[in-house]
């Protein structure tokens, strides 16, 4: 018997002595047995109530610690990704992605820095110092030709560059999805 379900059955056998039963035979106790005394049953409800709350506690943190598997794509959800006939932000592209594997419920979600840093790694994007300790992405000739465009955009704190995506450059980047996660996976090791 593991710990959540020792206090599972210590709550049990509590709840059932403040209630007045014998948790070994199940029968009912005398009005007069010393364990119906009025100050032990307040005391027997607190004790299973502190129980069920730190019984709670851990299986909430059981779930949490059980880890699920690190990002992979199948062809069937491959085949499933809606490709965005406008150019769209990396961000947008991967939220469409990780919705197809269905949105991080049974296995990470594909972070979108992978993507951006396999597109350093080939060439496609470079990063730029615009200022010191400030570090943004750029397109290279290389990346114009499989369709991801750089657009100046007007924003709440003036200017910036924005990357895009066209369906060319998404359909790219999803047939190299393989080589995406080896890359992330090598440099997590």
């Amino acid at each position: 018997m593991n710990e959540l379900e020792t206090m599972r059955r210590a709550q049990q056998y509590i709840e059932q002595l403040a209630q007045g039963i014998d948790p070994l035979t199940g029968q009912e106790m005398s009005e007069d047995a010393v364990l119906n005394q009025p100050r032990l049953v307040r005391c027997f409800f607190y004790v299973a109530g502190v129980l069920k709350e730190n019984a709670d506690r851990l299986e909430r943190s059981d779930r949490t610690r059980t880890k699920k598997p690190e990002f992979y794509l199948t062809p069937e959800e491959r085949s499933s990704i809606a490709v965005s006939a406008a150019p769209v932000t990396v961000s947008i592209l991967v939220q469409a992605i990780n919705e197809a594997v269905g949105g991080g419920e049974t296995r990470k979600k594909l972070p979108t820095t992978a993507v951006t840093a396999w597109l350093v790694e080939k060439g496609f994007l470079k990063e730029l110092e615009t200022a010191p300790g400030k570090r943004r992405k750029a397109v290279t000739p290389l990346a114009v030709t499989i369709g991801i465009l750089e657009e100046e955009r007007q924003g709440q704190y003036g200017i910036y560059n924005s990357i895009l995506y066209t369906a060319d450059a998404q359909n790219f980047i999803l047939d190299n999805m393989q080589d995406i996660l080896d890359l992330r996976a090598a440099s997590r090791e």
